[in-house]
């Protein structure tokens, strides 16, 4: 697997349009706004691809206007693609590059399905759970970078 970081309105990212759309929007009868795509052009997209260069995860990292945290935001992965280690792996590359931008943490909510997969992430709960789009989610955060180093080395 191979991770790539995607321009915005290139191709590619229409591709992870199209797996956000099908893994996340469909299911809930959910369509994207315009506005709320064109938003994206200041993000980092990540794309996980396979050796023949089929895309089977994806990510998305915004920069938090408040802290120096990194959002990730739709986070996907093909169905066939689920319990194989591509959601790990997604996550690790998703975590190399914002310790590469010097950000000392990620923040995400998560949906309760995705809970214990962050957990064994080293993902901890942020406040108490909560709908959002007729889902139960939860708030998660892990700190990272030379901070993480910091904590296991008091311990």
């Amino acid at each position: 697997m191979i991770g790539i970081w995607i321009d915005f309105g290139t191709p590619e990212y229409d591709e992870i349009l199209a797996l956000r759309y099908t893994v996340l929007r469909a299911p809930l009868d959910l369509e994207y706004s315009v506005g709320e795509l064109r938003l994206e052009y200041k993000n980092l997209h990540l794309g996980l691809y396979d050796e023949q260069h089929r895309l089977l995860a994806t990510a998305m990292l915004v920069p938090s206007m408040t802290e120096s945290a990194a959002e990730m935001r739709q986070v996907a992965v093909l169905p066939v693609a689920q319990s194989k280690g591509v959601g790990r792996f997604l996550v690790e590359q998703f975590e190399q590059k914002a310790r590469h931008l010097g950000f000392a943490k990620i923040r995400l909510a998560a949906r309760d399905t995705a809970v214990p997969f962050y957990e064994k992430l080293g993902y901890e709960a942020d406040g108490e759970a909560y709908k959002k789009i007729g889902i139960n989610h939860l708030d998660m955060q892990k700190k990272i970078a030379l901070a993480q180093i910091e904590d296991a080395i008091s311990r």
